[in-house]
């Protein structure tokens, strides 16, 4: 029995990971500023050939077909000098684990096996061997929030993409926490987030569902400098960026996914505003400048 614990505790924050990062996304995404290599290691493409599963596996057809379809998807690499195994951890602790909670074998544990076929100068081609223990298939129970107060309930009871009964499937966990980390940007509450908890019974196979909220604090519009725009994409902006408006984070996500250009804010976390910079002649992503 205490074997069998640490496997589901193991499990559960595994898949915790998955839904990870439980942030509101009400901000675009940050640029990376991290410095790169010129001069990148030379690589070693890792060519999957098969995906086999043992003689006695009952898993469902569409479950396997899932699985090659998304290593198919995937490129493996390793660089040289490397051992070749490098990239089974990725293969079988992302890959392999995500189609097994998105098709609602949450406690599922899985041993990916390769067999070499060939080495030649630049590629390995492998066969890769799925094994999976604990395939008890989980349905969504009940759903519930807590600590609920900015938006009415049955507000974020449409953003769920789960109904009871289904599959529970991390993948529509993970949307809808991302789904609700929005709504609340477009209210000014950028530093909310989101906690699941999962309550699992094995004797139903079902998993309860709660997701507690930290709504944090309300942020307004600061300064707001906009460059290189046409007058009707500058009054667009503005009129959702009043400085003393709540910052709506969507009016930037729309200004990046139509253009995108640039955007550079600082949050100020005493004042609870934020200052903003949108410039056209610059692409790629989010800058901060820091929060102060």
């Amino acid at each position: 029995m205490a074997g069998n614990t640490h496997l589901r505790l193991a499990a559960a924050v595994f898949f915790i990971g998955l839904v990870a990062p439980l942030v509101s996304h009400a901000t675009p995404q940050e640029c990376n500023t991290s410095s790169r290599s010129v001069d990148a290691p030379q690589q070693i493409k890792i060519n999957i050939v098969s995906v086999e599963f043992p003689t006695n596996d009952t898993l469902p057809d569409e479950v396997r077909t899932q699985l090659r379809r998304e290593i198919k998807k995937h490129d493996f690499s390793v660089d040289v000098g490397a051992p070749d195994s490098d990239w089974i951890g990725e293969l079988n602790d992302v890959i392999v684990r995500n189609v097994f909670a998105n098709a609602g074998y949450f406690l599922a544990q899985s041993t990916t096996t390769p067999f070499l076929i060939r080495a030649e100068a630049q590629q390995r081609s492998y066969a890769v061997r799925i094994d999976v223990e604990s395939r008890l298939l989980y349905r969504l129970g009940g759903l519930q929030f807590e600590n609920v107060s900015v938006f009415p309930q049955d507000d974020l009871r449409k953003l769920v993409r789960l109904t009871t009964g289904e599959r529970f499937d991390v993948g529509k966990v993970r949307g809808t926490i991302e789904s609700i980390s929005k709504l609340y940007g477009t209210k000014g509450y950028i530093d909310a987030t989101i906690e699941p908890r999962f309550d699992i019974d094995d004797k139903r196979q079902q998993i309860d569902l709660t997701l507690r909220l930290s709504e944090e604090a309300q942020y307004r519009v600061g300064l707001v400098e906009i460059n290189g725009v046409d007058a009707e994409t500058k009054n667009r902006l503005v009129s959702r960026l009043t400085p003393g408006s709540v910052f709506d984070s969507s009016a930037l996500e729309s200004f990046l996914d139509e253009a995108g250009r640039n955007v550079t804010y600082n949050r100020h976390t005493g004042e609870r505003t934020v200052d903003i910079v949108l410039d056209a002649s610059k692409t790629g992503c989010v800058e901060r400048s820091g929060k102060t």
